[in-house]
């Protein structure tokens, strides 16, 4: 029967088999094995993945090892060349492992690139020269690749003919990736010559050399830019071109040590941007490719803003304007101050903050100097449609008014706070999610959740004050309650309560259970239990066999490995393998 089956369906099944398990096909017969080398889906992308040497290797075993890896990267070579008219993606991983057992030593890199179809390659990975510095001839070959349109090099230090390389590829290129301890200033200096680039990551373990990085708004195709240093200094800090200048822009990802990011005035250690898709309102065939449609469809796009670690913060309006692009709507903001936010610095915000939907402040400064309650209503002001809010050390023990009154919010976590209770207000009407966490000095349930009719979620973790009652539970949690989160409270057992029958999801790690509680019989309906870091619960299969029968619909058992024996995995893995146990 397998003589029947066309080419065209034996391609097909090589390259579901893949490079790795296809060898195996080949052992059919000769026109397997013709058909498996010959079938371009398979050997599109080739991976030359050096073996890991073994660690304090005997004289004898390391010549072994060389002798092995040595006739590995042999073979490797014979592949690579009977399969390089298919192949568009070289990726040689561990490269200092290669290069320390001789086998990619100089030239060796260069072979594998030589080795490539210009007309057809189209990415090229050199990874993982950790220990040692990429062979500049592996470099100086791939201006052979005249239609190479990605780069990624991951070197202890990129070769000095790194600059002229990437000017002799400047036409066809459109990602480059480049990870290195040192970065020569005259591979910066070639950047701005990289008109055609569409994505740029640089990467220093160190601290990338001076440069006027403003240069890079040559670059107006980017999709995509990061840069990150692994070190900073206050003389000389990374400031990066306003994101807003790419009119293309994506994603974006600055990062420094400290706080040597300087942005709009701003000092801060991380920014983080990223335009995400939105569901169509209308399906995309009925779109029509005018004015109009184009319209639609760039409208389908929102924007999110991650800023961490801000130390000093010369306004919030610049900083948006330096960093957003106008025409895209800012769904998502997230600012971690380390240092004191007046209300007067995040006012005049309304255009940016008009079509926000989520927002996260917190602040890691001492309490008294963090965020004033003024701080968070200017900003809940401006943002007329929020409806995600995570205010973490924002409060000075007791939620505000403004907060209180607000209607809309579907999700609301407040953590570190010291909040001692929970107010009525208007804005429990249309929670959906509440969590309250750490610092907070809650002694029993808030009565004020009664209020809260379509919460869904509840998390209240790390009080170890609060005190848990049957009564309470049954007065104060709503009937729509599906997950609920009670971690490191010191509890020792978990009271019954009605809503257990109808929660989905419950999370009682890091408490001090020291068996399965029996109130977990009537927890019919849970699909998720986190039970991890109650060291003192002995589990059985047994112990096993009884919660699956009282939890018919759970799919994970987080338990945690220290005191759970061998013997509990193997029998879940017979006895209920639609079960994840970890």
């Amino acid at each position: 029967m397998a003589s029947l089956l066309p080419d065209e369906l034996l391609a097909a099944i090589s390259e579901r088999a893949g490079a790795a398990e296809g060898p195996a096909v080949t052992l059919v017969c000769k026109r397997w094995n013709r058909v498996f080398y010959s079938a371009p889906g398979v050997w599109r992308q080739f991976a030359v993945t050096a073996p890991r040497q073994p660690e304090a290797p005997t004289q004898e075993e390391e010549e072994e090892q060389l002798h092995q890896q040595q006739q590995w990267a042999a073979a490797r070579l014979r592949l690579l060349r009977r399969v390089s008219g298919m192949v568009e993606s070289l990726r040689i991983f561990r490269g200092d492992e290669l290069e320390a057992t001789g086998i990619a030593s100089g030239g060796r890199v260069a072979v594998f690139v030589h080795f490539l179809s210009p007309e057809l390659a189209r990415e090229v990975c050199l990874l993982g020269f950790n220990d040692i510095s990429l062979p500049a001839e592996g470099l100086a070959v791939l201006h052979r690749l005249t239609r190479l349109e990605s780069l990624a090099l991951d070197s202890s230090e990129l070769p000095v003919n790194t600059a002229a390389v990437l000017r002799r590829l400047s036409p066809s290129l459109r990602s480059l990736n480049m990870s290195a301890g040192r970065i020569d200033p005259a591979v910066l200096e070639a950047l701005p010559q990289l008109l055609q680039l569409t994505s740029l990551q640089l990467s220093s373990y160190r601290q990338l050399p001076p440069f006027d990085w403003q240069r890079l708004t040559a670059l107006q195709q980017l999709w995509h830019l990061g840069l990150c240093q692994a070190d900073s200094s206050d003389k000389a800090p990374l400031a990066p071109p306003p994101p807003a200048i790419f009119p293309d822009l994506r994603s974006l990802h600055f990062s420094t040590l400290f706080q040597g990011l300087q942005l709009a005035g701003t000092s801060m250690r991380e920014l983080q941007y990223q335009t995400i898709s939105c569901k169509p309102e209308r399906p995309r065939e009925e779109l029509s490719f005018d004015a109009e449609a184009e319209e639609h469809v760039q409208r389908l796009q929102d924007q999110t803003l991650s800023l961490e670690g801000v130390q000093t913060l010369a306004g919030l309006r610049p900083l948006l304007d330096a960093s957003l692009t106008p025409r895209t709507p800012l769904r998502c903001l997230s600012i971690d101050m380390h240092a004191p936010l007046p209300a007067a610095d995040v006012a005049g915000c309304e255009t940016h903050l008009s079509s926000l939907q989520a927002l996260r402040l917190s602040h890691f400064a001492r309490r008294q100097e963090g965020a004033s309650p003024g701080t968070l209503e200017s900003l809940l002001e401006q943002a007329p449609h929020l409806t995600s809010l995570t205010a973490t050390k924002c409060l000075q023990g007791t939620l505000p008014t403004f907060l209180a009154n607000r209607t809309g919010l579907q999700d609301l976590y407040l953590g570190f706070n010291g909040l001692c209770d929970l107010p009525a207000g208007p804005y429990l009407s249309s929670l959906e999610s509440l969590g309250m966490s750490g610092e907070d000095r809650l002694l029993c349930l808030p009565t004020a959740l009664t209020a809260a009719k379509r919460l869904t979620s509840l998390t209240l973790n790390f009080d170890t004050a609060l005190q848990l009652s049957t009564a309470d539970l049954d007065a104060r949690l709503p009937a729509s309650l599906r997950h609920l989160e009670l971690a490191e409270n010191g509890l020792t057992h978990l009271p019954p309560f009605r809503q257990l029958s109808s929660l989905t999801s419950l999370d009682l790690s890091m408490n001090l259970f020291s068996t399965f509680p029996p109130s977990l019989e009537a927890a019919t309906a849970l699909v998720e239990l986190d039970l991890t870091l109650n060291d003192d619960i002995p589990l059985s299969p047994a112990d096993v066999d009884a919660l699956l029968a009282r939890c018919p619909r759970l799919r994970r058992l987080l338990v945690g490995s220290s005191y759970c024996r061998s013997e509990v995995f193997e029998h879940l893995g017979a006895s209920a393998p639609h079960v994840k146990l970890s």
